[in-house]
């Protein structure tokens, strides 16, 4: 998810000129750049102006950064506004004060501008992507029929550790100096929580469709790069059910550099069209089997088939709603969301059942 950050507001807090100079200068072609020279000048500035960030110095003649940081988050009109401290500070326990306190983070000085405008980068994406789920959030609570299950999956305690989750592997990563083993579980957990992260905002997407009330955002995609991006998301499935994934096109393996087809298609939707289709084949097959995703480019189909029997009794009953062959944790969204997303692009899902031992979903596209 991606956000236009050209418009964010960022304070820089410091008594010394020469300081905000550099910080000016660092920011200014991004970004509109306000600053202070003291405490209660930030205090009125953050109150009247609503930075996205605040960088914030700790030592300042009269109220110093912590007791400016202690305010701000006193304050409801300024709790959420993120704060970095800026210091020539270096004692661990000065950095865990400020944390304490509620900053997200803590740049040493002198700093590298390069580091300054990645690490604003990533806390101004994040807050972006929370004040997004945010008001998602706000449309769905006006729904009272939908309110019990938003407020399950939305409500405040996951947004500090879902934070995290998503930025302090990033943080990490960027300092550098890491093995390559903490490389990878640094960037296993940051993707672990991009996936939270989606499959939050598709829960809403979800009501919004099912509500007639979603407005796709149509692009030229892919079909096959989609599903090969949704099918990574089940590698680890797969693994554990000791199942592959095998892609082709009109029933042959894929060439090298082949494409699928071209169409219209909101691509967040679409991929998690196909990361649903093909979670349920993973849970489905038997182990050791075969999941097959073949695109037919001229009859603009996509048909998922896995080594597992739908149970009968449901059959009839198979796109709807809650329906679920009782896997352990189904829910019956997987198959209920696939026909929301492909009937919203125009297309029609079915399921073919005719084959003994075998289970067929076929999309089929304007």
């Amino acid at each position: 998810m991606s956000f236009d950050l050209s418009q964010s507001r960022i304070l820089v807090v410091d008594d010394v000129e020469s300081h905000l100079d550099i910080l000016v200068t660092t920011l200014g072609n991004d970004y509109d750049v306000l600053v202070a020279t003291n405490g209660d000048e930030a205090l009125e500035i953050a109150r009247t102006d609503c930075p996205d960030l605040i960088l914030l110095d700790i030592v300042m003649p009269g109220m110093d950064g912590y007791e400016v940081c202690h305010r701000l988050k006193q304050d409801e009109r300024t709790a959420d506004i993120p704060v970095v401290f800026i210091t020539v500070m270096t004692e661990t326990n000065h950095e865990q004060r400020g944390l304490n306190l509620g900053a997200v983070d803590y740049i040493r000085k002198p700093f590298s501008p390069a580091i300054v405008r990645a690490r604003v980068r990533n806390h101004l994406h994040m807050r972006k992507a929370f004040k997004e789920l945010e008001r998602q959030n706000l449309q769905l609570v006006e729904a009272a029929a939908f309110r019990e299950q938003v407020e399950q999956i939305t409500r405040h305690d996951l947004k500090n550790p879902l934070t995290a989750v998503i930025g302090i592997p990033r943080l990490l990563l960027e300092r550098g100096g890491l093995t390559p083993d903490q490389v990878r579980l640094l960037t296993s957990l940051e993707e672990t929580g991009q996936q939270m992260f989606r499959q939050i905002s598709f829960s809403l997407d979800l009501f919004r469709m099912e509500s007639g009330l979603y407005e796709p955002y149509e692009e030229t995609v892919d079909v096959l790069d989609v599903a090969r991006r949704g099918a990574r998301d089940q590698f680890a499935l797969c693994a554990r059910r000791e199942c592959r994934i095998e892609f082709q096109i009109d029933g042959q393996p894929i060439p090298q550099g082949s494409g699928g087809f071209l169409m219209k298609a909101d691509e967040t939707l679409l991929y998690s069209l196909f990361g649903n289709l093909l979670k349920n084949a993973c849970e489905a097959c038997p182990p050791d089997s075969t999941i097959t995703l073949s695109i037919s480019p001229e009859n603009r189909t996509v048909v998922v088939t896995n080594q597992g029997e739908v149970p009968v009794a449901i059959r009839d009953r198979f796109f709807e709603k809650g329906v679920s062959s009782a896997k352990r944790g189904g829910h019956g969204l997987g198959t209920y969301s696939a026909r929301l997303i492909t009937e919203l692009h125009g297309g029609r899902i079915e399921a073919d059942f005719t084959v003994p031992g075998a289970t067929s979903v076929t999309c089929r596209f304007p």
